[in-house]
């Protein structure tokens, strides 16, 4: 072990918002899904790239309209964590009127998994549930073909300085990239 004296707290950030946590200080290291961050203050480094997908309870009435439409997802209710469905590049034409935040991708999951509307995960993050029939995935009619890449970031702040393990830490992460597999069977990351 490189570091033994070193604690390390893993927290999910309150609404998702773990750019404020690296700048207020709340924690060293964050790792979120990509999107503008506030560059005079966080350094980041892109550690790969995930698919995300729109998925909602096998007995929900929108799986039975798969290859679903924008207008097919504005009728229902969107379960989203934090202020994702603004921050995540290309989800503009996701806007319901019916929308619910909760605290967590884990809540996110329970609320599709209740029927209680559609999500918008990490494919991997639902793979057993997608797999178990237990989530059904929302194609889309717009997009047959594609699937939706989505970036992965490391931040950190560049007002307060990194000590050795940080260092360390933040290097091993860069080093190992995050990726899946398309549906054509290509990397997410090169």
């Amino acid at each position: 072990m490189t570091f033994p004296e070193v604690d390390i707290h893993i927290k999910e950030p309150f609404r998702g918002d773990v750019e404020a946590m690296v700048k207020n200080g709340e924690v060293d290291l964050g790792i979120a899904l990509s999107h503008p961050v506030e560059s005079e203050k966080i350094q980041f480094r892109q550690l790969g790239k995930v698919v995300m997908v729109h998925v909602v309870s096998a007995a929900h009435p929108l799986e039975q309209r798969i290859p679903v439409s924008f207008a097919d997802l504005h009728s229902w209710r969107h379960i989203t964590f934090g202020s994702q469905e603004t921050r995540i590049a290309t989800t503009e034409y996701l806007g319901s009127p019916m929308l619910w935040r909760v605290e967590s991708y884990s809540a996110m999951l329970e609320a599709a998994l209740a029927g209680l509307g559609w999500a918008s995960l990490p494919r991997e993050f639902v793979d057993r549930e997608l797999r178990a029939g237990t989530l059904i995935e929302l194609r889309q009619q717009e997009y047959p073909h594609t699937d939706w890449i989505v970036g992965i970031d490391l931040l950190w702040s560049k007002q307060a300085p990194a000590g050795k393990a940080q260092r360390w830490l933040r290097d091993r992460l860069v080093k190992h990239k995050i990726f899946e597999q398309d549906r054509a069977g290509n990397r997410t990351t090169l």
